[in-house]
């Protein structure tokens, strides 16, 4: 097998502090494998790259593994990847909308352009951080986040902010909330159908029937909007009930370009998120 692996958090390159652990270890990691590597970045010649495969053909001829290991910026693609979708509705207002209905009601936010506009919807409103849990670097797991934090709080309405892509990623979260029904808890997937915050790259989340998927979970209201009228509504009736929900709005693709990065730390986060629920 030949491994092409990108080198997320090289030491000495700026990136997400969830990166940072698992940059310094990326060739440790493989070394200790047995894995024979060669690092390629801007200036690796295609010479260099073949001499290095060469070397790598009696590697491989033993029944071992390769990898070559990517520095940021070593690869370069001309052209835009371009993905859309026929959908209407705008992922930052979608959670405008959330933010309105759920007042001082804490949010769990999925990774990822999701929380980023998040913060940036508070930081207009004027309003605190305190309320939302950015779940940086743990794509999918927002929505177990968000069920313990509603066991331990089951008087208080918990949200959670998920994506398609983080949905499908742990899947078995869904079958985990179906099973054990937090009456406090509203989980909405926003589904455009993309893994926007790094590419665009379209999901299968567009083929699948994710409500009919929530229902046979044990999920005991599962709806889909597509429109702000239907969401403002659905919204409403799931903050008034006194059961798991799931909203599934369909999303366009495509955030803002000036979409800026959170100015606390993930560490101030959570503190913030830990103090407000223990007041709760």
């Amino acid at each position: 097998m030949v491994f092409i692996v990108g080198w997320r958090g090289e030491p000495g390159i700026h990136d997400e502090p969830q990166h940072i652990y698992q940059g310094e270890v990326t060739v440790k990691l493989l070394e200790d494998m047995d894995i024979a590597t060669f690092i390629i970045g801007k200036d690796t010649t295609d010479d260099e790259v073949k001499a290095a495969m060469e070397k790598f053909r009696a590697v491989l001829a033993s029944g071992k593994q390769v990898a070559f290991v990517i520095r940021k910026g070593a690869i370069s693609y001309d052209e835009k990847v371009v993905y859309k979708n026929d959908n209407t509705m705008v992922r930052e207002e979608i959670i405008r909308h959330i933010v309105k209905v759920s007042g001082e009601d804490p949010i769990v936010s999925t990774t990822g352009k999701a929380s980023r506009e998040l913060f940036e919807i508070r930081e207009a409103n004027g309003q605190s951080h305190k309320y939302d849990f950015l779940t940086v670097g743990s794509m999918g797991h927002s929505s177990s986040i968000a069920l313990g934090v509603a066991s331990e709080k089951p008087q208080q309405k918990i949200w959670c902010i998920d994506g398609d892509g983080a949905m499908l990623m742990h899947m078995g979260s869904m079958a985990l909330l179906g099973a054990n029904k937090p009456n406090n808890m509203v989980h909405v997937i926003i589904n455009n159908s993309a893994h926007e915050t790094v590419g665009g790259m379209p999901t299968v989340a567009g083929q699948i029937d994710i409500v009919g998927v929530a229902k046979a979970c044990g999920y005991p209201n599962a709806v889909k909007v597509d429109s702000f009228e239907k969401l403002d509504s659905e919204l409403a009736a799931a903050k008034a009930r006194n059961e798991l929900s799931l909203i599934e709005v369909e999303c366009s693709i495509g955030a803002r370009d000036d979409l800026g990065r959170p100015t606390t730390t993930a560490l101030e986060n959570k503190q913030n998120f830990m103090d407000y629920i223990a007041t709760l």
